[in-house]
């Protein structure tokens, strides 16, 4: 992959990951390369708009921000089922109906479209190694067995850790700085529903422990108590008045989050360590390397 990606993308230097094999390691190893003053982030899956940038260095006017993002948009490259609910887009990475922003103002942005200043990113220590996607354990990508690591939230716990350092700062949310994340087929069945959300429930129950309940888990209540009830209610309402998409008698949502309450606070806490490896990319230009998904990309952002 690291000669393929050197040979096949134009304009961008290639690095191959020098620190801890995983996602954590990967982006450090592209951060430490990177001698600009603000550094972002963006999913090898990921298309972004074309004013994305521009978007996200905005937010850098007011000198308390310590970093910005925005919102990730599903590209579906399957129609999506119609039992999906809009407020479990976070199963897939994207932003979803519900998420906590005030003022502007958000706990971490998503990584698969996150911006930092450099500083801020090397006082903090940069993203846990122990946090981030590897490959074995319990994987995003459905194959790998249930194991007590966090595979995901390393932005989040690291976003945590540079507001409590820098007291006063924030991170920002721009709503025009918006990516496609592509969501392939093998993602929209229900067994990666539910095996996604145990994936995040493992890895809410470990930034708990890290981050403390009120940071690390504050806004995951605020959903559990305000935005799943509404939701469902919503989908009952929908059902009683015999709307499609939401069958009688059964709320889409509500079946699930007595069992996302309960891996909050009950996931499992033992497994092994990831050893897949990973590189970094970096350049004058971010670009997608999505193939495919570029060309659907493009027609949804008016290119």
């Amino acid at each position: 992959m690291l000669e393929r990606a050197a040979r096949e993308i134009a304009g961008v230097t290639v690095l191959a990951n020098a620190r801890q094999p995983g996602l954590s390691g990967g982006r450090m190893t592209g951060a430490e390369y990177s001698t600009a003053p603000v550094i972002a982030f963006l999913n090898d899956d990921a298309v972004a708009d074309p004013h994305w940038l521009e978007e996200l260095l905005a937010a850098y006017r007011d000198p308390a921000v310590l970093g910005a993002g925005g919102p990730v948009e599903r590209l579906w490259q399957v129609p999506p089922p119609s039992w999906f609910p809009v407020e479990f887009h976070w199963v897939g990475g994207c932003t979803y109906a519900g998420m906590h922003v005030r003022d502007g103002r958000i706990r971490n942005p998503i990584g698969a479209n996150m911006s930092v200043r450099a500083d801020v990113l090397r006082r903090a220590g940069g993203f846990a190694p122990g946090l981030g996607r590897r490959k074995l354990g319990f994987s995003v990508s459905g194959r790998a067995r249930i194991g007590g690591k966090a595979e995901s939230w390393e932005e989040t716990e690291f976003c945590i850790r540079a507001v409590r350092l820098y007291p006063g700062g924030y991170w920002a949310y721009r709503p025009a700085a918006r990516v496609l994340h592509a969501v392939p087929v093998q993602r929209t069945t229900g067994k990666y529903f539910v095996h996604r959300c145990l994936v995040e429930g493992t890895a809410k129950a470990v930034l708990g422990r890290l981050a403390g309940s009120k940071d690390g888990l504050g806004a995951e209540g605020c959903y559990v108590r305000e935005v799943l009830p509404r939701a469902v209610a919503s989908d009952l309402t929908a059902a009683m008045r015999g709307k499609v998409g939401c069958p009688a008698g059964r709320s889409d949502h509500g079946w699930l989050c007595p069992y996302f309450v309960r891996l909050c606070h009950d996931a499992p806490r033992r497994g092994r360590r990831g050893l897949v490896t990973a590189s970094a990319i970096t350049g004058p230009r971010l670009e997608s390397i999505a193939g495919a998904d570029a060309g659907i990309a493009g027609k949804r952002f008016g290119r």
